[in-house]
């Protein structure tokens, strides 16, 4: 019994080939990527917790500044009534940071923009 298969096989139409780097297919996939990062964006910001993304933007931003064994004793990051406050397990890295209270709510403004917050609060 013979079966035929041509009807199972692709045929060579261009949508059926790998895109080479550099076509247009490439960069509509780095356009939607930009796009569901605004999505999210106007997404946090039409239910309100806008300041939930900046808060794990300042907190990659602690990760990215500090050491990997101080970035660990940080508890939390949270925005409330446009004040960063910052939960810290060691009482030495806790001292640290209130001790340099206005450098880190100076890099934090600058980084983020002076309207977002207005106070720092360690605990």
């Amino acid at each position: 019994m013979k079966i035929n298969l041509d009807f199972f096989t692709r045929t060579n139409k261009p949508e059926s080939r790998n895109p080479k780097p550099g076509t247009q297919f490439m960069k509509k996939n780095k356009k939607r990527e930009f796009q569901s990062s605004e999505l999210v964006k106007s997404f946090a910001r039409i239910h309100g917790f806008e300041h939930k993304l900046i808060a794990f933007e300042i907190k990659d931003f602690l990760e990215e500044y500090l050491d990997e064994s101080l970035f660990c004793e940080i508890k939390s990051v949270n925005i409330e009534e446009q004040t960063v406050i910052i939960k810290i397990n060691s009482p030495l890295l806790k001292h640290d940071f209130q001790m340099r209270k206005s450098f880190f709510l100076k890099k934090f403004q600058d980084k983020f923009g002076a309207e977002k917050f207005n106070d720092l609060q360690i605990l």
